[in-house]
């Protein structure tokens, strides 16, 4: 059972300027770099661990697609490096998604790296949930999501993602109506809140004080 299960990272090069763009814009382009990367790392560090105890296997979803030697070296021992398709979230979420079912996985389970408070027992439910529904969803406070968790059952939801509204307050609404249309049952897990502004940062340091981005992470291949 675990080795039919996949989790797939959602990730770009923590590059100034490429990454936490509408942060950024208040709090300067390295401080939001060194803040993602501080994210990014610590889930990663996380994701390392509880593959070893639990054996799902572990995708990272890179962006540029030129990046992938840097990103190997920043996010190593994935058991898949896959480059980002072109065009929407959807998109890329469909992509991933797609190559996980290809793989035999009986469960996928895709997440960014920007929700400090996301934490294995959130993947566990979901998946969890996906033994007896085809779609278990995260929901984030600002109406997207954190995470999404599919089985073969509901592949037929992928072709309909790139249409839903993207970075909107609707866009986890629309994508459980698609998934209703289709008479696809949905587990919903805890809402979390991303991290994409400073009132979300000052939210996040109260509770994550390993979060501060104002202090050097160390070195990094980008």
């Amino acid at each position: 059972m675990p080795q039919s299960r996949w989790v797939i990272v959602f990730a770009k090069a923590p590059v100034h300027g490429r990454v936490k763009t509408r942060l950024a814009s208040q709090v300067g382009e390295a401080a939001a770099t060194r803040i993602y990367r501080r994210m990014a790392e610590r889930l990663w560090t996380m994701l390392l661990t509880a593959k070893a105890e639990e054996g799902f296997r572990l995708g990272l979803a890179f962006d540029p697609p030129g990046s992938a030697v840097a990103m190997r070296a920043w996010l190593p021992r994935a058991d898949a490096y896959l480059p980002q398709a072109a065009g929407n979230l959807g998109d890329r979420i469909a992509e991933g998604c797609g190559f996980a079912l290809d793989s035999g996985a009986k469960a996928v389970t895709v997440i960014g790296s920007d929700c400090p408070g996301l934490s294995m027992r959130h993947l566990a439910q979901g998946f969890e949930a996906c033994r007896s529904r085809p779609l278990a969803l995260g929901p984030a406070d600002d109406g997207g999501f954190y995470a999404l968790t599919l089985t073969p059952e509901a592949r037929a939801l992928l072709p309909r993602l790139p249409a839903l509204p993207w970075s909107s307050p609707l866009t986890g609404a629309r994508l459980l109506e698609s998934a209703s249309r289709l008479g696809l049952e949905s587990a919903l897990l805890p809402p979390l809140r991303d991290l994409d502004t400073l009132e979300d940062l000052a939210f996040h340091r109260r509770l994550f004080p390993w979060i501060d981005g104002f202090s050097d992470p160390g070195p990094c291949p980008f």
